[in-house]
């Protein structure tokens, strides 16, 4: 099994924005208000991403397994009002779901982690729902920690996220080459 995380273009947006989609609905549609779920559509998800692209507000990766997309990644500077100037932030690491919890969310993290650091970054932040019991253990192994930060979006129900941070006493991971 080949994984590959490349840089996604504008012309990669409607993959994201299916992928996004689905997943989303799939984890909240339990909870979800119906308008907000009927309004996470492909379609608008694949437009706002190419205009973030376009933008360069974050930058995108598109994850593949055997040349077929399974996921997105997307990172850059952190856009939280507390963060250092040397703070990146891991923004969203998103596998569907016959994906999850098979090592290729530790790989895309090691990945982000690695491409961060690159960058300069001293510190990393990345937020994860509450319930999200496999990331919470996959972030502590990774030496990110949780610092009590938590931030609660309303979708019909609150749900809560958890910041995790990861300083700059961490060393690079880069245990392999994508």
């Amino acid at each position: 099994m080949k994984l590959t995380i490349k840089r996604a273009s504008a012309e990669d947006a409607h993959i994201i924005g299916y992928i996004h989609s689905r997943t989303w609905i799939d984890q909240y549609k339990e909870i979800a208000d119906a308008k907000i779920i009927s309004q996470m559509t492909p379609e608008r998800r694949a437009a706002r991403i190419a205009q973030n692209i376009s933008a360069n507000l974050w930058e995108y990766y598109l994850i593949k397994l055997n040349g077929a997309p399974i996921g997105f990644l997307v990172l850059g500077a952190s856009k939280e009002d507390d963060a250092a100037s040397d703070t990146g932030e891991v923004a969203a690491l998103c596998l569907a779901a016959e994906h999850q919890n098979r090592g290729y969310e530790a790989r895309t993290l090691d990945f982000a982690v690695d491409k961060l650091l690159s960058y300069g970054f001293q510190t990393i932040y990345f937020w994860t729902d509450e319930g999200d019991i496999s990331m919470h253990t996959l972030l502590s192994a990774r030496d990110f920690s949780f610092k009590g930060y938590t931030r609660s979006k309303f979708i019909g129900t609150h749900i809560v996220h958890y910041r995790y941070e990861r300083g700059p006493d961490r060393a690079a991971i880069n245990d392999e080459d994508f």
